[in-house]
């Protein structure tokens, strides 16, 4: 079952410095808008350990082709032309669509913005161009 997906960055979002031990959690925000944010701890035995959360991610899901480009057009509009160029278009595959955001997510950060260490999203997740 596929389905299209538009990630929002803003480039002071970015997560820098995330460690391998780092989890993606993705929340449900409203009917089809998700978050994701990296979640790990850090510090050390004398200081003490602390929970960090970092990298706001927003996407939102869309059942159908029809959706998608309904929801870009009404964007281009709106946005202006710096925040529009922060979205990313992905179509997903799977059944869940809190797995479809999340892989939508990864497949961005590795192919956009040169992650390393996370799984990409391959074979669930493809880029589709966004005509600026």
């Amino acid at each position: 079952m596929s389905k299209f997906v538009i990630v929002s960055i803003n480039p002071e979002d970015i997560p820098k410095n995330v460690p391998a031990s780092a989890k993606l959690k993705v929340y449900l925000v409203t009917d089809n808008l998700y978050k994701g944010t990296f979640h790990y701890r850090e510090g050390s035995l004398n200081e003490g350990s602390r929970n960090v959360q970092t990298g706001y991610i927003t996407c939102a899901v869309y059942k159908n082709k029809k959706d998608y480009l309904s929801e870009i057009e009404r964007r281009r509009k709106v946005y202006s032309k710096k925040d529009f160029n922060n979205l990313y278009a992905v179509e997903v595959s799977g059944f869940f669509a809190w797995i479809q955001a999340e892989m939508a997510i990864r497949h961005v950060l590795t192919y956009k913005h040169n992650f390393k260490e996370i799984f990409d999203g391959s074979p669930f997740a493809k880029s589709l161009e966004i005509k600026k």
